[in-house]
C-alpha cells in the first residue's frame, strides 16, 4: 500500500475528497487525519500505486489551481 501525506497547510479537506471522487474508478483510496497532514492510502490501483499517487497529487494541485482563480 502506498501512503501520501498531505500538509494541512497547503491541502484543504474539500478539493482533496473532489479529488478522491474523480478517482474513484481508477484505485481504492482512504483518506485519514494524521495530525498536521491528510494521509491517503492507495490500493487496488489500475495504473500502480506509486504512479496513481504521484498522478492524484498533480491533479489535486491542479484542482486547486482552477478554483483558485
Amino acid at each position: 500500500m502506498t501512503n501520501l501525506r498531505l500538509n494541512k497547510e497547503l491541502f484543504a479537506l474539500e478539493p482533496i475528497t473532489d479529488a478522491l471522487s474523480a478517482y474513484q474508478n481508477i484505485a481504492k483510496i482512504e483518506l485519514s487525519d494524521d495530525s498536521n497532514y491528510w494521509k491517503c492510502c492507495f490500493a487496488e490501483c489500475k495504473y500502480g500505486e506509486e504512479q496513481t499517487a504521484l498522478e492524484f497529487e498533480n491533479y489535486l494541485i491542479n484542482l486547486m489551481n482552477c478554483k483558485a482563480r
